[in-house]
């Protein structure tokens, strides 16, 4: 029964044994890997977004200030039209008569002073000679007075009948293209309060304004003069260039938020922008050319203190109680902590993984412009963040492993 014991005892451990030499490369198999970008050269720009609405930089609303039925509509959508142009006739046979009534009271008034003039010719010496009293020629007097304005007044009258009947004809105040037409024949037009709007006429579509809305944090970092791109739906590809020309004053608040109206000035020669579009708006705040890019992402990680005790073990016994110091530094940096500083993890010229501190310029969102890079150098490989199970598998991602690396090695295996 003993040898029993002990015969299953040393299978057991035979077999445990088995177990941990097989089983051990596997866990050690399993450590983790990184995954990387090179840092890259190119250009880069800090922009500020908001969107806006497309408007001619010139634009007529033609309305009518008599009211009346509509007669005639010369004019249709996208016309091109020119100063004085007919766009549209009312029904003119009231406005007629009353120019006709007009001229018939003028010709009275005209009468009657004439009558009243002769009166005052024929007793003016007599009066000088003393035939007439003064008292007698008073009323004479007055009379002449009264035709004299009843002629000024029926003048006036006409005048008035002749404007209105000129009013009945709409012409076009500018050069331009009907944008909008809101009459038809037959319309009537009433304009006892507010005038109609008949048409709407663009000054010249060859030149456009964006009126954006800024928020208020943000305003501050628009100036005149400055370059916008922006782009509308029907050209998602394809960014239109525009300058600042104005930022109104006055706030615009929607929603407790406050907004500064901010008017920009694009070219539109092949007239591809339309009046109504909505314009998604960069400002340029600043941009630097051929500058050493990094990943945000690359920035943005952090080994874990797993790895930070890997790292360490790798670094041999005496290294055993310390962090791998940054490239250039006796400190490990924080990240950015400190204004316009950053930390990148990076292979160094050992093959091992290190830290190095760099200086921030601006950013896009996606990348990171490096003013002070230290050893780091366009085309360096850096940590972007650790690899998942589907990278590591795949061949088409570079990854890099934390095992122990064999004598004679030549740095990581990526």
């Amino acid at each position: 029964m003993k040898k029993k014991i002990i015969l299953a005892a040393a299978v057991l451990v035979a077999a445990l044994l088995v177990v941990l030499k097989f089983a051990a490369p596997g866990l050690q198999a399993r450590a983790p890997e990184f995954k990387f970008a090179e840092l890259t050269r190119g250009d880069v720009e800090e922009t500020i977004s908001c969107s806006g609405t497309l408007n001619p930089v010139n634009s007529v609303e033609v309305g009518t200030q008599i009211s009346g039925i509509v007669a005639q509509v010369l004019v249709d959508y996208n016309d091109e039209v020119k100063e004085d142009q007919l766009l549209a006739v009312l029904d003119t046979a009231v406005l007629e008569e009353d120019v006709k009534e007009a001229r018939a009271k003028l010709d009275s008034a005209q009468a009657q002073y004439g009558e009243a003039l002769a009166e005052y010719r024929r007793h003016k010496p007599l009066l000088k000679k003393g035939y007439v009293s003064e008292s007698e020629f008073l009323p004479i007097s007055t009379s002449l007075q009264t035709a004299r304005s009843g002629v000024e007044t029926a003048k006036a009258s006409l005048q008035r009948a002749e404007r209105n009947l000129g009013y009945a004809h709409i012409k076009s105040p500018i050069d331009g293209v009907v944008i909008s037409r809101n009459v038809e024949v037959g319309q009537t037009m009433a304009a006892s309060l507010n005038a109609p709007t008949l048409f709407v006429i663009a000054g010249n579509l060859s030149n456009m304004e964006i009126i954006a809305q800024v928020d208020e944090s943000d305003v501050s970092l628009v100036k005149e003069g400055q370059e916008v791109r922006f782009e509308v739906q029907s050209f998602p590809d394809r960014d239109f260039p525009g300058v600042v020309e104005k930022i109104r004053l006055q706030p615009v608040t929607v929603s407790n938020v406050v907004n500064y109206e901010v008017v920009i000035k694009t070219a539109n020669e092949k007239e591809l922008l339309l009046p109504g579009m909505t314009a998604e708006i960069e400002f340029i705040v600043k941009s630097a050319k051929n500058a050493l890019l990094a990943p945000n992402s690359a920035l943005a990680f952090r080994p874990s203190e797993e790895i930070r005790a890997e790292l360490r073990k790798r670094k041999g016994p005496g290294q055993a109680g310390k962090r791998p110091a940054p490239s250039g530094e006796k400190k490990e940096a924080k990240g950015s902590s400190a204004s316009g500083k950053g930390t990148l993890w990076h292979v160094n010229e050992k093959g091992e993984i290190d830290m190095a501190r760099v200086s921030l310029g601006m950013t896009d969102g996606s990348f990171t412009q490096i003013m002070e890079a230290g050893r780091l150098k366009e085309g360096d490989p850096v940590i972007t963040g650790l690899a998942d199970s589907e990278d590591s598998g795949s061949s088409s991602k570079k990854s890099f492993s934390l095992l122990p690396r064999p004598r004679g090695g030549r740095g990581p295996r990526f």
